[in-house]
């Protein structure tokens, strides 16, 4: 099929692209890198009367990294970011995530403001960005305003903002030396949108000191780490609810010393408090418990772990298509 009748604007500067929203509110869509927008386009489930395409907007297109923050332009290429050795040092869950997003000419189109903006509940930005605790700002004829990741998802593919408004960036904070970070999702096919997938992010309260793996399929019981306590933890769903989804239970371990057996337990319970089918379940878990893991490990630093990680019963973990690009 072929999409509706509509008009076609192209701004080339932010406050014109503002007043083209503010003059066709909800008949307007605004067009990004349109790695989602065109095929619904051509389905016809969208039928906007005027199409903004922003992709003359420069000032949109930006990445900027400050010592406790990653800023990044609504209009910045996912792919870009994906290479920016600067982000992925910084930022461990968008190194982890960005390549799993479908293939490179997906990556090369698609835009982090776009991805956010249409808030697939299953996508890997829109659960990164809450894990990160990201801010989102807003913009409209009538003024900005900035929201927290995770107010501004509100269901499948709704969001916070009003007819005439627009995403125009989003700030990622930069994670303590002490924080781990890590994002593991489950596709059946490489490249598919995933089936589900689990952000974690845990802060230490020391460096500790490791005895034994922390990792054996996936969790070994009995595996203590000394000197260290968890003063944050973070764990996010995706795949399993209408938005990323923060199950409480990841909140037994704030002050809990890391092990086995408290990962074990928070991962079951993350997986039954989803309301998600007893497949995604037993995935929620499996993934739950690789992330925590792999996040703990990256808190204490990898040489003082010393964990094998083992993958999820039946699954492959998809593979960065960079060495065929």
């Amino acid at each position: 099929m072929k999409p509706a009748p509509f008009d076609y604007v192209r701004p080339r500067r932010l406050d014109e692209a503002l007043d083209h929203l503010a003059d066709h509110g909800a008949d307007a869509r605004v067009l990004a890198g349109g790695q989602s927008l065109v095929p619904l386009l051509n389905l016809r489930t969208v039928r906007p009367k005027v199409l903004v395409d922003v992709n003359g907007v420069a000032e949109l297109d930006y990445v900027r990294v400050t010592a406790d923050a990653v800023e990044v332009g609504a209009l910045t290429r996912q792919r870009r970011l994906e290479l920016d050795p600067r982000v992925t040092a910084r930022l461990p869950l968008l190194a982890d995530a960005l390549p799993l997003i479908g293939r490179i000419a997906t990556r090369n189109r698609g835009t982090v403001g776009g991805s956010l903006a249409h808030a697939d509940p299953a996508a890997e930005l829109p659960s990164v960005a809450v894990a990160c605790g990201a801010e989102l700002s807003i913009a409209s004829a009538n003024g900005s305003r900035v929201v927290d990741a995770e107010r501004f998802f509100v269901a499948a593919y709704r969001t916070v903002l009003d007819p005439g408004e627009l995403v125009t960036g989003v700030r990622f904070p930069v994670p303590s030396s002490r924080t781990g970070q890590a994002w593991v999702e489950y596709g059946r096919r490489y490249a598919d949108r995933p089936v589900a997938g689990v952000a974690c992010a845990l802060t230490l309260s020391a460096a500790p000191v490791v005895e034994g793996p922390v990792v054996e399929g996936p969790v070994a019981e009995g595996a203590v780490i000394e000197d260290a306590v968890i003063e944050d933890a973070v764990l996010v769903c995706a795949g399993v609810g209408d938005r990323p989804l923060r199950p409480p239970a990841v909140e037994r371990l704030i002050g809990a010393r890391p092990s086995a057996a408290a990962f074990s337990e928070v991962a079951r319970a993350a997986a039954e408090w989803s309301t998600a089918d007893g497949y995604r379940r037993r995935l929620v878990h499996g993934l739950a418990l690789r992330a925590l893991d792999r996040a703990l490990r990256r808190a204490a630093g990898e040489a003082a772990a010393r964990s094998v990680e083992r993958p999820v019963e039946g699954s492959v973990e998809r593979q960065d298509d960079r060495d065929v690009a």
